[in-house]
């Protein structure tokens, strides 16, 4: 894998800490992050859907 493969990697899983974080625990109604999760340019990342979000949501709450 070359370095910037790698680098690209890194600062998806990242984005995607920073995503979840937000959609969790973010200021707000989850209905609103969610929305923002996946209709946002500034929060939503390609192929992660509301289906994906609103489970990870439902186990975070347990």
């Amino acid at each position: 894998m070359g370095h910037g493969l790698r680098r690209r990697c890194r600062e998806g899983v990242l984005a995607g800490r920073i995503l979840l974080n937000y959609v969790v625990w973010g200021n707000g109604s989850v209905s609103a992050r969610l929305w923002n999760a996946i209709r946002s340019d500034d929060w939503a990342i390609p192929h992660v859907g509301l289906s994906s979000l609103g489970e990870i949501v439902g186990w975070g709450v347990v």
